[in-house]
């Protein structure tokens, strides 16, 4: 699946268990004495936060 074929609703649903995964991963990182750019999926999760929240940006911009 596509973050351009997500509706908004979808959008604001992925972008939240994006961000719960990523408090996961750093209390892992954490717990684990690790940095978290030493967890490979954290990087990947990372990059999938920013695109969705672009993404949600770029439609909240453009709303009249």
């Amino acid at each position: 699946m596509k973050i351009e074929d997500l509706s908004i609703t979808e959008l604001k649903a992925a972008y939240d268990f994006v961000l719960i995964d990523l408090k996961d991963l750093e209390a892992a990182a954490k717990d684990k004495g690790l940095s978290v750019d030493r967890i490979p999926a954290y990087r990947e999760v990372k990059d999938i936060e920013n695109r969705l929240y672009h993404k949600l940006l770029n439609i909240t911009r453009d709303l009249e």
